[in-house]
């Protein structure tokens, strides 16, 4: 005896199955666009890394251009946190989840100490920038000793930065490069970097690269 199928059995099952390729296709397309959604965010952030001796300007820059528009990142405020590197790498993954660029402003002498920061600024997306401070020793030991308390950086810091601080390179990862020298009355001069260092000069502070 053949089995009598129920009635609308076979429309119901058809129209179950459209709902759930409906469904489906909702969900991917929502997927989709969150992706989108936040490459969009991430290309439009910048992850800015500070480069030179304490003391060469680093914090007087920052405030001066980006304090208005950039998080500011810097482990000289968590000084006494267990893993300063860590803390460091979270709240600039935060900044960049958020769609906000970053300064870090440290001395991040090295390539190993830029590194991480360019891969994480990579993994997001972000431009990555650099600007490396001019570093006279003369004039940082004499900036240095104009400051107070925990601000003022021990003698044997400045040296010990020195010592190891390498200029930084388009190879390492950065889209962009600069070089800043303080002048006059603690003005900038901001100059577009060159392998060759030889250095480019812009006509005024207005003309600084900003992301």
């Amino acid at each position: 005896m053949v089995p009598i199928e129920p009635a609308g059995s076979a429309n119901s099952i058809e129209m179950l199955g459209a709902i759930a390729r409906s469904v489906k296709l909702q969900v991917i397309i929502l997927v989709i666009g969150n992706c989108l959604r936040s490459c969009v965010t991430y290309m439009n952030t910048a992850i800015i890394i500070f480069i030179g001796l304490q003391a060469s300007g680093k914090s007087s820059f920052f405030r001066t251009y980006f304090a208005s528009s950039h998080e500011l990142v810097s482990k000289d405020c968590f000084r006494n946190h267990k893993n300063p590197s860590q803390r460091q790498s979270y709240l600039i993954e935060t900044a960049l989840k958020a769609g906000i660029s970053v300064v870090v402003d440290n001395t991040n002498p090295t390539v190993a100490d830029r590194a991480p920061l360019i891969q994480l600024g990579r993994s997001y997306n972000a431009e990555i920038i650099g600007y490396y401070f001019e570093s006279q020793i003369k004039a940082c030991w004499e900036r240095n000793q104009q400051r107070e308390g925990k601000a003022r950086v021990p003698d044997v810091g400045i040296y010990a930065t020195l010592h190891k601080l390498t200029k930084p390179s388009y190879a390492e990862g950065f889209d962009k490069l600069f070089y800043v020298k303080i002048v006059g009355d603690g003005n900038f001069k901001v100059d577009r970097w060159q392998e060759s260092e030889e250095i480019f000069s812009y006509n005024n502070n207005e003309d600084i690269d900003r992301p």
